[in-house]
């Protein structure tokens, strides 16, 4: 319902800034996620990434986009791609100061080690 809700505001308000609009796609982009719909989480993160550039946006939001953007490629088995993601994640997050957003690009980091066999770096991820 939310998601249904959010992609109706943003198909008939194009009058709302870039900013705001790009915070509602992080909305979109993280139900997609919870919905396993890597297609949608896709879509709206770059089009979140591309309007938060517009719209001079930095931080956590941008994390964010990043962080959801890394989920979509360890479903999608792109390991690498996941941790340049994350990685990229990791380091807004932090210089932000956003704890939630650093905590899911550490979580993302661990899975993906412990898929590659690295389990004691997912462990020590998963500590940080």
């Amino acid at each position: 319902e939310a998601r249904r809700w959010l992609e109706g505001a943003l198909e008939k308000d194009e009058q709302v800034s870039a900013g705001v609009r790009a915070k509602a796609l992080s909305a979109v982009s993280f139900l997609g996620t919870r919905q396993i719909d890597p297609d949608l989480t896709e879509a709206a993160a770059e089009e979140g990434l591309r309007l938060g550039a517009e719209a001079e946006i930095e931080g956590s939001h941008i994390a964010s986009f990043k962080n959801l953007l890394g989920e979509v490629a360890r479903v999608r088995s792109d390991p690498e791609r996941a941790t340049q993601l994350f990685e990229e994640g990791l380091r807004l997050s932090r210089d932000a100061g956003d704890k939630r957003g650093t905590a899911l690009a550490l979580r993302g980091l661990a899975i993906l080690s412990w898929d590659q066999g690295d389990h004691e770096r997912s462990k020590e991820l998963h500590e940080e």
